[in-house]
């Protein structure tokens, strides 16, 4: 049972033992015992004691502590004494805001709302903002009377729309990811727009965009972030510098695929991969090396460029010479 204040103690009632041959109109402090054992009461109001036939009135006419009974008066020699001690009485009331700390309430606790509505959560911060429940293991989250997102049975979250985003539904969608862990719609609208965006203290530096047909993958290239700007020259030579393999992953023997070393690829084009050879965590675990690469395509392209303008120059060569 949850409760708030004193712990209550259940099915006491116990007779006290009598304390009235020891009354003589002075002494007010007596000791409770039940059987000839000492007993406590944890407040006035744990206890029901009658002198003379007369109830006495808790904290009024007497006060306890721990084992102590302590009178107001000091009870009348000959006076009777009959007392039972019981479980806690519980003061019930209304905490005042902000008073009731989580060490007060008992573990365990369970609370049990209404579904609510989106006009009317069922767990609110404000008149229009909280949470409720759309349907049976789905919770709905409310800002200003409107739906924002809402996790649902599936345990997929879903931001913007209360269904999964489809050609027709825009929203964005984040679950397990057995088949789809994201999924962002636009909705019906083919026009160009940013599905994701990726920023930091310098702005937005890339994105990830569709268009009516195509997704663009995108990186800052405006030429209002660039200086020392100069042409690429000796493409070829460094080209040729870079090691081409065929291998497998280890983690996928079967499969064998074209491509590249990191830390080879560094050595020629360094901003093509992150991450440092053999690095290791903390704990002595690899921190692995990763390649992007369409870094490479600017060096490819101007090899390509001067491979052409050496081809031409020896086609000229060729014509020359009737050859």
């Amino acid at each position: 049972m949850a409760y708030i204040g004193t712990s209550p103690t259940a099915g006491q009632y116990r007779k006290l033992d009598s304390i009235s041959s020891s009354f003589n109109g002075s002494t007010t402090t007596f000791t409770m015992q039940v059987g000839g054992q000492n007993v406590s009461a944890g407040t006035p109001a744990q206890l029901l004691i009658s002198l003379g036939g007369v109830i006495q009135q808790p904290t009024t006419d007497y006060t306890v502590s721990t084992s102590s009974l302590t009178f107001v008066t000091a009870p009348a020699s000959g006076l009777s004494f009959f007392a039972i001690l019981m479980g806690d009485a519980l003061s019930v009331g209304t905490p005042s805001d902000g008073t009731v700390s989580t060490a007060k309430l008992a573990s365990g606790l369970t609370v049990d709302l209404t579904s609510g509505s989106v006009g009317a959560p069922s767990l609110t911060f404000d008149a229009n903002t909280g949470l409720y429940s759309p349907a049976e293991d789905e919770i709905g989250f409310v800002e200003g009377g409107v739906e924002a997102a809402r996790i649902d049975s599936s345990g997929r979250l879903l931001v913007g729309t209360t269904t999964s985003p489809s050609s027709s539904v825009s929203g964005a969608q984040l679950s397990n990811p057995i088949t789809e862990a994201c999924k962002f719609s636009s909705g019906s609208t083919t026009s160009a727009v940013n599905q994701i965006a990726f920023i930091n203290g310098n702005g937005t530096v890339g994105t990830i965009s569709t268009s009516g047909s195509s997704t663009a993958y995108n990186t800052s290239s405006d030429y209002r972030l660039k200086e020392n700007v100069v042409v690429l020259d000796g493409a070829i030579d460094r080209l040729k510098l870079l090691p081409i393999h065929r291998f497998n992953f280890i983690a996928d023997p079967d499969t064998v695929v074209d491509g590249f070393i990191a830390h080879e690829a560094a050595e020629v084009v360094p901003e093509c991969v992150t991450g440092t050879k053999d690095e290791l965590d903390e704990d002595g675990n690899p921190v692995y090396q990763g390649i992007d690469q369409s870094k490479l395509v600017p060096l490819l392209t101007a090899a390509l460029k001067e491979a052409i303008k050496e081809i031409e120059a020896l086609k000229v060569r060729l014509d020359a010479a009737n050859l």
